[in-house]
């Protein structure tokens, strides 16, 4: 199988439901099988159309508006969820299989399949739905979705149509971010980080960036989560899958006279875990690394040691890339204004941290923005964890005297926001 969903485990095997998406024609046109399928060969597929609509074994779709994700790119979702009493029933040398065909108006058509083996499956283990979730990115259009679910065994089918439009965003941001971009990007099957950063999506936003003098920017990503939010295991990872995506997609701005930079920070352990000059495209791979060299849910011995070094450690980061932009030749070619921007969640440093603030150099040719994101606890309703968590972002006074441009953000459509002004503002500069 050529792509898989993402999967909700549920004390079961997993199924895969692998979906192609295009847009739906406007007019009839002859189909092209863009990526046959071998599963379609195996059922009267064709027949199933003409007979339209079946549902002989229980099941729901529901395909959900596509939203603005992280990525900033439209994610469409297609969820099927099947009974557990069908799965129990079904129970033995039974497979479940699902087909997905989708088409274009221009006519091309995506196949693919999943199967799920119901005999490996434990007796009495399967006492909740099978949740099954496919994602995409997506340009605004109308799609149109085929299914088809049938038992390999007594060879009952269902059939389905769904039709999945997406809305153009109205915000009026970035007008031409989607220019060039695929119709339709699939996830395929990943590891962990991998199906943070999704490095199967090859297209590019379009982020061009003209400005009135040499740029060079630096992209700091801070990959420690507050340090109240240490003892919630997830924190490291829920913080990534936000701020992952986001530097990805700065990562993309292609300055016109300049450069572009990206360093990765790992403020538990002090240390520089990432850094890339003059970017084409980041370096996967590398950065993958360092992610799992800086999970917080592996903190060494020495590392928790020095933790009330963290944030003079970020205050040193600050400062020695304060030094090197004043210590620039005074030519326009050789004094580039320097840009900095940080993504961090909300920071709060562990007592007995030194929180004095930076120290601000006048001579600086640099401008720093802050986009901070509000990284809350799962159980966020529960009082005495929020209590513990809310107060002062410590990495905002620390900055204070640098005048940075903070963005508190929450959503992807936050960082949006935040990337479309820090884009306005220097091309102005």
């Amino acid at each position: 199988m050529r792509r898989q969903s993402s999967s909700k485990r549920l004390g079961c095997p997993i199924v895969l439901i692998l979906l192609s998406c295009i847009l739906l024609p406007a007019a009839p046109l002859k189909a092209q099988v863009v990526s046959p399928d071998s599963g379609f060969g195996k059922v009267p597929f064709a027949e199933w159309q003409a007979e339209g609509p079946q549902e002989k074994i229980p099941w729901k779709v529901r395909i959900p508006p596509p939203e603005l994700s992280f990525h900033q790119r439209l994610l469409a979702r297609i969820e099927v969820q099947i009974p557990s009493l069908e799965i129990t029933k079904r129970r033995g040398e039974d497979d479940l299989a699902v087909l997905v065909q989708i088409s274009d108006k221009a006519g091309r058509v995506y196949q693919d399949h999943g199967e799920w083996k119901l005999k490996e499956a434990e007796p009495g283990t399967q006492k909740e739905d099978m949740a099954l979730t496919w994602e995409a990115l997506v340009l605004p259009g109308d799609y149109k979705v085929e299914l088809a679910l049938y038992d390999s065994v007594t060879l009952e089918h269902n059939y389905a149509e769904r039709s999945l439009h997406a809305e153009p965003l109205k915000d009026g941001l970035l007008p031409d971010v989607w220019s060039g971009l695929p119709t339709v990007e699939l996830f395929d099957p990943a590891e962990r980080f991998d199906d943070i950063y999704r490095p199967e999506i090859r297209g590019r936003l379009h982020l061009p960036l003209v400005t009135q003098q040499p740029v060079r920017i630096e992209l700091l990503l801070n990959l420690t989560p507050s340090e109240k939010l240490l003892d919630f295991p997830s924190a490291y990872r829920r913080n990534l899958q936000a701020l992952l995506p986001a530097l990805k997609s700065f990562s993309e701005i292609a300055v016109r006279e300049g450069s572009l930079d990206v360093t990765a920070l790992d403020l538990q352990r002090h240390t520089t875990s990432f850094h890339q000059e003059n970017i084409g495209e980041l370096d996967w791979p590398r950065l993958k690394e360092a992610l799992k060299s800086a999970d917080t849910n592996l903190t060494d011995v020495e590392s928790l040691r020095h933790r009330k070094e963290s944030a003079a450690y970020f205050r040193t980061e600050i400062a020695r890339r304060m030094e090197a932009s004043s210590s620039n030749s005074g030519t326009r070619a050789g004094n580039p204004l320097r840009v900095y921007i940080l993504f961090s969640s909300q920071m709060s440093f562990d007592f007995g941290n030194s929180l004095s603030p930076a120290e601000a150099d006048k001579k600086c040719n640099c401008r720093i923005y802050h986009v901070r994101y509000q990284l809350w606890p799962e159980d966020k309703m529960n009082v005495l964890h929020l209590e513990r968590f809310m107060g002062t972002d410590d990495i905002v006074g620390i900055l204070k005297p640098l005048k940075p441009r903070l963005f508190s953000v929450q959503t992807p459509e936050g960082f949006r926001k935040a990337l479309a002004a820090i884009l306005a503002e220097l091309s102005r500069m």
